[in-house]
């Protein structure tokens, strides 16, 4: 059983999809963090010293050559709870290979900003029941 930390961190660099989160996380107790590299996020999650809750990482980050994918491969399951992952690239084989490194959600660009808030909503309650030890519910 893992305690819910309280932290979201974002791995994106539209601010849009910041300010999204800001205003939906707004009402809670949840801290949001942001990165918009994935040098950036690796380095931050290496020096907390506990998980976060949920990562939202968008795998089209410029010059990010493999960092995100070491993002997810490298920290992910020590550091982060819960993962959704964010791209516009819709072709089968590359969708399977990333739910292959245990992602909780892959969402496809574009979004709406409720459909997002709903996904990101939907991942908070699973890691809030998760740390409470009453579901074990991973795939979205």
């Amino acid at each position: 059983m893992r305690w819910s930390t309280g932290i979201v961190l974002l791995v994106d660099r539209a601010s849009e999809a910041l300010e999204v989160l800001r205003t939906a996380l707004h009402s809670t107790d949840f801290v949001l963090l942001q990165a918009t590299t994935g040098d950036e996020a690796i380095g931050v999650l290496s020096r907390l010293q506990f998980p976060v809750d949920l990562a939202i990482i968008d795998l089209e980050l410029p010059n990010d050559d493999g960092v995100v994918i070491s993002l997810l491969t490298m920290l992910a399951r020590r550091k982060i709870t819960k993962i959704i992952v964010k791209t516009s690239r819709q072709d089968k084989p590359f969708l399977e290979q990333v739910n292959c490194f245990g992602i909780d959600a892959i969402v496809l660009k574009p979004i709406s900003a409720e459909q997002f808030v709903e996904t990101v909503q939907a991942a908070l309650t699973r890691c809030r029941m998760d740390s409470a030890g009453s579901s074990t519910g991973t795939a979205a």
